[in-house]
């Protein structure tokens, strides 16, 4: 029997002519194949969790579902201050960077002369502009904290919610975002869809999505990674060598972009060493760069106005940059799903990419783990033969921690 032909976009959504012209303008063809299971469910009132690849297109399920849905209802001109304009589907998001990566993705498929609308909600707003924002626009996407905190004051801004959509809930199901997104659960209508998404899934996460899907719609994909979308390299090799490595590797690579993934913020001033000598283009992203300069630099990086990004683990998620070729892990995280995160930076939209691990020996063990958990194919690599640091190298580490000092 042979398999039945994915249908295009143009086929699927025919009765849509604008959405498809949008869609088809920004690159989306043909569905993935989560996408191909999962939109006749999510145009369902069913409550669904979908487990699937990170780059694997979530964002274009609740996307385009909300826009359909959006089109189907009674056409009114925005003058009119119609009901339908009112909020009536809510995005969370664990934090800010994947908000405005949500919100940039929405709004380029959205079709001319459509009223649906899409916004994003930021702390420290005053409640006449939440009431204003509830009252006009479509869509809200914003954090549990920052809607959890509007709701002390506005509790009844949220009664004509129709659906909930909880992106990458694998972390809104913890203790950092649950007191939260309780609060905003008990403000919602009962009468509503639930549509839960992430590239993990945990039975802990298991367990709390079942206190708040109700006979939830489960699709999953096998792989959390596309094996065949990715190419896994692995060097053993002393930790005080990773730089020397890295010289190595960098002065020999042929990339698009590159995005190269530290556990600590030291690491970052002596990768930026390394980097600068080579004379690459480079930015740098950890917990204290502001959030103005972070999301900066990620747009400058998806422009390609620079050639490497040397981010923490606050980059695993939310990054969508097709130009990403290569990932360095210079050092292996200590939670198993963000390594997961982090080697899908570089297969956005079924690009190829390759990523490249640093493995020092003491991490050999737990890195064994991550490869058997996720069903990880790999290469190992023969260190090559490498040459001391350049003395100006050297220089440059021990400038910065001295700098660092006097500050």
């Amino acid at each position: 029997m042979k398999s039945q032909k994915v249908q295009s976009f143009s086929q699927l959504f025919n009765k849509y002519p604008l959405l498809v012209e949008k869609l088809e303008e920004n690159g989306f063809k043909t569905p993935t194949p989560i996408q191909h299971k999962a939109f006749d469910y999510a145009l369902s009132t069913q409550d669904l969790l979908i487990q699937a690849p990170t780059g694997s297109g979530k964002t274009l399920i609740y996307g385009i579902k909300m826009i359909i849905e959006h089109e189907e209802s009674p056409k009114i001109s925005k003058s009119q201050n119609p009901s339908n304009l009112k909020l009536k589907y809510i995005i969370l998001a664990p934090n800010t960077l994947l908000v405005e990566q949500i919100h940039s993705m929405i709004t380029k498929i959205i079709p001319n002369e459509s009223t649906f609308s899409i916004t994003t909600l930021k702390k420290n707003i005053q409640e006449k502009s939440f009431n204003i924002i509830t009252q006009n626009t479509t869509c809200l996407v914003t954090t549990p904290k920052i809607l959890a905190q509007q709701l002390q004051e506005n509790s009844d801004e949220l009664t004509q919610i129709v659906s909930l959509i909880l992106d990458e809930a694998d972390m809104l199901l913890t203790k950092e975002h649950l007191e939260g997104l309780e609060q905003i659960i008990e403000s919602l209508p009962e009468q509503r869809q639930d549509l839960l998404f992430s590239a993990t899934y945990t039975k802990e996460m298991g367990q709390i999505a079942k206190e708040y899907l109700h006979n939830p719609k489960v699709i999953e994909l096998p792989s959390l990674v596309e094996k065949s979308q990715i190419s896994q390299l692995i060097y053993i090799i002393e930790s005080n060598l990773k730089l020397s490595l890295l010289h190595h590797t960098l002065k020999n690579l042929q990339f698009g972009l590159l995005l190269i993934f530290v556990n600590r913020k030291e690491h970052i001033r002596q990768v930026e060493a390394v980097v600068k000598e080579l004379g690459f283009d480079y930015r740098s992203v950890s917990s204290t760069t502001s959030e103005f300069e972070r999301n900066k630099s990620i747009n400058d990086f998806k422009e390609m106005k620079f050639d490497v990004l040397i981010a923490t683990d606050l980059l695993s998620r939310g990054v969508d940059v097709p130009q990403i070729s290569h990932i360095i892990n210079y050092s292996i995280p200590q939670d198993h799903t963000k390594y997961v995160h982090r080697i899908g930076r570089a297969t956005r939209h079924t690009n190829k990419g390759t990523t490249i691990n640093f493995i020092s020996k003491e991490d050999v063990e737990k890195f064994k783990q991550v490869l058997q958990e996720y069903k990880i194919e790999y290469k190992m690599k023969q260190t090559p033969q490498l040459e001391n640091l350049p003395k100006s190298i050297l220089k440059r580490i021990e400038g910065k921690i001295q700098h660092k000092k006097k500050r």
